[in-house]
């Protein structure tokens, strides 16, 4: 019995360490688990950097080139003056101008055998000293209108043709040497005229001005012409410069007294000196002082 017991515990024993080496042997056997592989965590691709766009550097805007305003070398006018020595004053300042521009509006009447016929007039233009002067006339002689432009260089008179329009010289019309005063309608006498001081004015284009009153009254025998004018002239305060004229009355139909007020006129107008008047009515403005101007001869044809 114990032999068998012995026996028994033996093949125990033995078939126990078959077990564990068999058991041993699969473990040793078994395929691994596959080792997982990390997976790199994603590198996040960085954005582009965007290339700044360069602020574009305006242009600094051209500052407009000044142009200095024309110089007008005149002095202020003072009103506590003696009406003589104003329009001594104004006048002096007038011819002291190397330019200015005129505009001259007139309306001439003349009577004959009881008719009355009224021309108007109009002149236009600018004067360059010493003895220059362009401008554009119109004239109507009744039934027929006259347009023309003139141009006068020292002892040289240019006119254009009515008609053609074409430049043409002149014999006998020339001005000679100028002066600003003689636009005015001023006569030669002006400064020994009745002058009376009315106060200061506001022009319509906002300018101060002194307004004064010439006074002309003239006769010639009992049945000759008769000079009878009123003259109102407006003068800056500023500069004494003469801003406008306005001449209203009669004056003798003769040719050498409608020129003596109104210059360059390319056609004379009244009678032959005998004898009547002439009413005018005329308004003369002036401006643009010391502005450039250029004044040449025309091509003739």
């Amino acid at each position: 019995m114990k032999r068998y017991i012995g026996l028994a515990l033996m093949v125990a024993l033995l078939t126990s360490l078959a077990c564990t080496q068999q058991t041993q042997s699969l473990v040793d056997t078994v395929t691994p688990a596959a080792t997982a592989t990390s997976v790199p965590a994603a590198t996040a691709t960085p954005e582009p950097t965007a290339t700044p766009v360069p602020t574009a550097t305006p242009s600094p805007t051209p500052e407009p080139t000044h142009t200095p305003d024309p110089v007008v070398d005149s002095k202020p006018l003072s009103s506590d003056a003696d009406a003589q020595e104003l329009i001594s004053a104004a006048l002096d300042a007038m011819d002291a101008l190397d330019t200015v521009h005129f505009s001259l509006e007139a309306e001439i009447g003349m009577g004959s055998e009881g008719l009355t016929a009224t021309f108007p007039f109009r002149f236009e233009g600018d004067y360059q000293s010493p003895d220059r002067m362009k401008g554009k006339i119109a004239l109507s002689l009744g039934f027929i209108s006259l347009e023309m432009q003139i141009i006068n260089i020292g002892q040289d008179s240019y006119i254009t043709d009515p008609q053609t329009g074409l430049w043409k010289q002149t014999d006998g019309n020339a001005m000679g040497e100028l002066t600003p005063t003689e636009f005015t309608g001023l006569t030669d006498d002006v400064r020994s005229l009745e002058l009376s001081v009315v106060g200061e004015e506001t022009l319509e284009d906002g300018t101060a001005v002194l307004h004064m009153v010439a006074l002309t009254t003239r006769e010639s025998g009992v049945d000759g012409p008769t000079v009878d004018l009123t003259t109102d002239i407006y003068v800056g305060l500023e500069d004494s410069l003469i801003r406008q004229v306005v001449v209203e009355g009669a004056i003798p139909l003769d040719p050498a007294a409608i020129a003596n007020i109104i210059p360059g006129l390319p056609i004379p107008l009244g009678g032959g000196g005998g004898g009547g008047n002439a009413t005018i009515s005329m308004t003369t403005t002036f401006s643009a002082f010391n502005e450039p101007v250029e004044i040449e001869a025309p091509v003739v044809e």
